[in-house]
């Protein structure tokens, strides 16, 4: 395989496991597709996000860094 070949493997693994992030996002933000873009964005970005919302909403940096143990 090339290098450029190697590329887009690696970038069509990557395009797989964000659309698996956003799912499971999805699953717990219902209805809330536009936050669970902004969030990858952020995370993928390296910085921080503030989600605002109704009381009761979990907290997704916490659940992606529980999921990372």
């Amino acid at each position: 395989m090339t290098n450029s070949q190697d590329m887009v493997a690696q970038i069509e693994a990557l395009g797989e496991k964000l659309g698996q992030g956003k799912a499971s996002i999805n699953r717990r933000f219902i209805g809330q597709e536009r936050v669970a873009d902004l969030k990858l964005t952020a995370l993928l970005c390296g910085g921080h996000g503030l989600l605002v919302g109704l009381p009761g909403l979990f907290i997704i940096g916490a659940w992606l860094r529980e999921g990372q143990r």
